[in-house]
């Protein structure tokens, strides 16, 4: 449930991004493949930081305020970037990179400890799983970026990302 949130609300502002960049900044394609270079660096300093996070044993804690950063980065993208134009936007795609890839990751290695070795598979199967359900939730919220705007569209995805990551809290 917790990849499934983050994958299907949070990520999709990734396919949204190339118009945004486009429409929204008035920027090239080029731009686009600086902030995903930008996004990755901060996906891989994400990964390597969860690596020496080997026998720490607070990583709820760590993934949950991952969730809340990554949907505080999804607002900073849609508001950020409009007060601060590209590098605005440059600065919230590192934060969201960063965020979503150590909350994904701290995911991945949570439930892999957790599981039997007999059922790692199974479990494999159902983390992908909620990656081909990404691509489901891309056209309506292309819809709603074309009604209410894409920066307005990245501003929501967060607010709902941490919604839900303050009710995960609650309980």
């Amino acid at each position: 449930g917790m990849m499934f949130l983050i994958t299907m609300v949070g990520m999709p502002h990734m396919m949204l991004l190339p118009g945004f960049v486009q429409e929204d900044l008035g920027q090239s394609e080029s731009a686009f493949a600086l902030l995903q270079i930008v996004a990755g660096a901060g996906g891989l300093v994400a990964s390597l930081g969860v690596a020496a996070f080997t026998e720490f044993d607070r990583k709820p804690l760590v993934q949950w305020i991952a969730g809340v950063s990554g949907g505080l980065g999804l607002i900073a993208l849609g508001f950020g970037s409009l007060a601060f134009g590209f590098p605005g936007a440059m600065a919230a795609v590192l934060f969201v990179g960063l965020a979503f890839t150590g909350y994904q990751t701290l995911n991945n290695t949570m439930l892999m400890s957790e599981a039997d070795p007999e059922y790692y598979g199974r479990v494999m199967s159902l983390m992908m799983m909620t990656f081909s359900g990404m691509s489901l939730v891309a056209a309506p919220l292309g819809m709603l970026a074309d009604a209410i705007g894409a920066a307005e569209t990245f501003a929501l995805e967060g607010g709902v990302i941490i919604a839900v990551m303050l009710l995960v809290g609650i309980t």
